[in-house]
């Protein structure tokens, strides 16, 4: 098999369910891969793929789920907290338990806009993720679209499981509207509250929403920065390009 030469890097984010990945060839992104934690055999086969494909191919990542399960590779080139926190100071409370990603995306975001940033990442949970004077300090965290809809459902003796639509009534007429309302609606008047209390307290100008569902939030919260859909991997890929210019903290 041919190999090329060309600078290559694989960035990759591990979390409990998935592993997505994606492969930078001379800092552009060539392709996107995700595969469900239960099948890391295949994660494996396509990362033996890369290996053999790219000559000395870069790996670079965060993991939140079982990295002992990830193959070695890319176990070896989990980011540590020092690593994310790139051009950030530290000063959450307990940094040790700081998720990676949400250190991550601050850090990028900081990077992009040189300045205070609040970072809304919209995934299996809701973060929002401050930057004041070059330091993360913090936010908050709750339960996400999915993760709504299905407590409802199973601590619930009647309730069915509802899901997203993209039009949802403010006044559900039956049960299912009314599960969604409570969701849909809810959570874009959720966020744009937090956001606005967030900003007001802290006097921050720049909000970027990121996140598999944040774009469901692009109408009602049309007025903040909606990062692109592989604004992680590209964070990831921003903040390996800044160890490498600078060295790790």
């Amino acid at each position: 098999m041919n190999r090329t030469t060309n600078s290559s890097l694989l960035v990759f984010d591990q979390g409990n369910t998935l592993v997505k990945l994606g492969l930078y060839v001379n800092h552009v992104l060539l392709e996107q891969r995700q595969f469900d934690t239960l099948a890391m055999k295949d994660l494996a086969t396509y990362v033996e793929h890369v290996q053999t494909s790219y000559e000395d191919c870069g790996f670079f990542g965060i993991s939140s789920g079982d990295i002992e399960a990830l193959p070695d590779v890319l176990h070896n080139a989990c980011a540590t907290s020092a690593d994310l926190c790139g051009p950030l100071t530290m000063a959450y409370k307990t940094p040790d338990t700081l998720g990676m990603d949400r250190l991550a995306m601050a850090a990028s975001a900081y990077l992009e806009h040189k300045e205070d940033v609040l970072v809304v990442t919209m995934g299996t949970c809701i973060t929002y993720n401050i930057v004041k004077n070059g330091a993360f300090i913090g936010g908050a965290i709750s339960p996400g679209w999915a993760m709504r809809y299905r407590a409802m459902h199973a601590f619930t003796a009647g309730l069915p499981l509802a899901h997203y639509q993209e039009t949802t009534p403010l006044v559900g007429t039956d049960t299912d509207e009314s599960l969604r309302a409570g969701v849909d609606i809810a959570i874009a008047q959720e966020v744009d509250g937090m956001i606005r209390q967030y900003c007001k307290v802290n006097v921050i100008k720049s909000v970027v929403l990121c996140g598999g569902d944040a774009k469901r939030l692009s109408k009602p919260l049309k007025n903040y920065i909606f990062a692109p859909v592989n604004y992680e991997l590209h964070a990831l890929k921003r903040l390996h390009e800044y160890i490498e210019t600078t060295g790790p903290l």
